[in-house]
């Protein structure tokens, strides 16, 4: 036998040995995947089940969780119609925030010409206050003075109505010798070089209209002829307590008589006294 059938004999034996025992092998992995098999089947069945089961509850879910979707899309178009009034009301707020905006800028700017008039103002109050201070100044020494004027001024007033006294006495005094001297002259005769009438009985009234001619003041009053005013008489013009002046008796009638004012003190009204007298 050649060398070359010996190795061909030697490679079939060692063949036939492999491809035997993969046999083997192959028959053994056949047996076991058989039981595999079977076994991934019965799991496969129970799995099937389980996933018609699943798929109940999976269609069950479905059908709660696609009403749950459709509430669920009302309570959105609910939402959405409650966002889309809220936008509506946020764009009207905006709206009204714009113009409030708008007025706080023009109300700033108020704010500030107000603060530049304020500031401005200040400062005239601190002058005018400054001038107050001054005139207050000035009113408390007018004041003082006025209050020395015034002591002043009822001293000579306390002296005017102490004059006033000794004269309305001096005049009181004077009527009563007029009047002596009246009774007297009338007792002697009266002397040819004295052409006064003169009242026996003291006459009372009133001007009722003064008059100024030419620098000198003539004035008419209420009592005439018949309250024995003659012309010639002299009467003393006074206004309460005060002399003003005399009066001659230039022309007289029934009720009234006119003259001449003497003596003239101060601006004479309608409604000053006369009095028979002379001072």
């Amino acid at each position: 036998m050649s060398i070359l059938t010996r190795v061909f004999v030697v490679l079939v034996a060692v063949l036939a040995i492999a491809l035997t025992a993969m046999v083997v092998v192959f028959v053994q992995n056949t047996e076991n995947f058989r039981n595999r098999f079977e076994a991934e089947r019965t799991s496969l069945l129970a799995v099937g089940q389980e996933l018609a089961i699943a798929q109940q509850t999976l269609g069950a879910a479905a059908q709660a969780e696609n009403k749950q979707i459709a509430d669920l899309n009302a309570e959105n178009d609910k939402l959405t119609s409650k966002v889309n009034e809220l936008l509506g009301r946020v764009a009207s707020r905006s709206q009204e925030a714009e113009a409030a905006k708008r007025e706080l800028a023009a109300l700033k700017a108020d704010i500030t010409g107000l603060q530049a008039s304020f500031e401005q103002n200040t400062a005239i109050l601190k002058s005018s206050l400054a001038d107050l201070e001054t005139k207050r100044t000035d009113l408390v020494q007018a004041q003082t003075q006025s209050i020395q004027l015034r002591e002043r001024n009822n001293e000579l007033a306390s002296q005017i109505d102490s004059m006033e006294k000794q004269t309305r006495y001096l005049t009181e005094q004077l009527t009563m010798l007029e009047q002596e001297v009246t009774r007297l002259s009338a007792s002697a005769g009266a002397s040819a070089t004295d052409q006064t009438p003169r009242a026996d009985v003291t006459i009372q009234g009133q001007i009722t209209n003064v008059q100024d001619v030419g620098g000198k003041t003539f004035v008419q009053i209420n009592v005439g002829q018949q309250d024995r005013v003659a012309k010639g008489m002299r009467f003393i013009i006074s206004r309460g307590d005060k002399f003003m002046g005399n009066l001659v008796i230039l022309s007289v009638d029934d009720r009234t008589a006119a003259g001449q004012v003497e003596l003239q003190q101060n601006g004479l009204s309608a409604g000053d006294n006369v009095m028979t007298g002379n001072l």
